[in-house]
């Protein structure tokens, strides 16, 4: 896949914001701690209060909380309902998991953007706080997630949704490895014959362990090509991997080694070119096409690992947030060009 090294170009814009403003000194990758504080007390305060700012006044929806049983315990899931809940109308429903390498995120990272995408796009949004690693590493996160999607079919009324509708999977970096794995199982399971997932929406996504990609050493060259880029380095995936210590060919760790790939609901993605993990999302858009499922995938050139969420004011940023609404409403169905 070398003819996408030019999407590692970085893009004028995004050049011009770092040299003004000059990347502070990460803690080591292995600090998991001090990592956490960061992201909880500066990272998702300012993703938080960009999707704040965007949300309607005008905005009506309903926030439940609940806690779904797993293996060993309980998770903490939200939904955002539109409207006032006095209408009794039924929803098509995003299933949501949230990035963060499988170690940092929860219930806020996702949560005014899902009240945004909620009541843009007359959805009900399901927002899951899978446990994260490396207290709860590998495959933890996928069942957290997997009983998670089953106890949503199980309660759909509870969610105000109708999964006749539309019943998408969706997430970022490692949210959208699960998501893309969610879609995987639930093909593969009889429980969801009569409520299969619609579609797929994968940001960004690390869709192959960091020790299985030699099994595609012509296509995915990213993760060396970009392996300097700035915030998000090859040295930040290969700590976060071994973490999540998952098993690198198990098809719930690296869905793109999936024996089959047939059978799968339609898939947006969407890959920065500044990103290690660039080429995994090209590939499995490849792999999934070639299987004969429908797919749509936008590369924004330049720019770097989620770089939308933490520079919101880049012109690409903004060309982000939009590709998302429409590529979410071609999964539901809500437009057809």
């Amino acid at each position: 896949m070398s003819q996408y090294a030019h999407l590692s170009t970085i893009d004028p814009e995004f050049d011009a914001y770092l040299k003004a403003n000059p990347q502070p000194i990460l803690p080591p990758p292995t600090d998991i701690a001090v990592i956490r504080e960061l992201f909880t007390k500066q990272i998702e305060p300012y993703m938080s209060s960009f999707q704040e700012a965007r949300l309607s006044p005008d905005a009506k929806y309903q926030i439940k909380d609940f806690k779904i049983p797993v293996e060993g315990g309980e998770i903490a899931a939200r939904a955002i309902i539109p409207g006032t809940g006095e209408e009794g109308k039924k929803y098509p429903l995003l299933f949501n998991t949230h990035g963060g390498g499988f170690l940092l995120g929860g219930i806020s990272t996702d949560d005014y953007f899902l009240r945004n995408i909620s009541t843009e796009l007359q959805v009900t949004t399901l927002n899951v706080a899978y446990r994260v690693a490396p207290e709860y590493p590998y495959p933890v996160p996928v069942n957290d997630s997997y009983a998670a999607l089953k106890w949503a079919v199980n309660n759909a009324d509870a969610l105000a949704a109708d999964l006749k509708k539309g019943f998408v999977v969706g997430g970022t970096s490692a949210g959208a490895n699960l998501a893309a794995v969610l879609a995987l199982r639930a093909r593969d399971d009889p429980f969801f014959r009569d409520v299969p997932i619609t579609g797929q929406y994968l940001a960004c996504a690390t869709l192959i362990h960091i020790d299985a990609q030699s099994k595609f050493p012509d296509e995915l060259l990213s993760l060396e090509q970009n392996k300097d880029a700035p915030e998000f380095k090859k040295a930040n995936h290969v700590n976060l991997s071994r973490a999540y210590n998952a098993t690198p060919t198990d098809q719930d760790a690296s869905p793109i080694l999936a024996s089959s790939h047939a059978n799968l609901p339609p898939a947006f993605l969407q890959a920065c070119g500044l990103d290690p993990l660039r080429d995994e999302s090209f590939l499995y858009e490849r792999l999934l096409r070639e299987a004969g499922n429908k797919t749509r995938i936008i590369a924004y050139p330049g720019v770097s690992h989620g770089f939308w969420l933490t520079h919101a004011d880049l012109t690409l940023a903004k060309k982000f947030e939009v590709d998302i609404r429409e590529g979410l409403r071609w999964l539901f169905g809500q437009t057809t060009a």
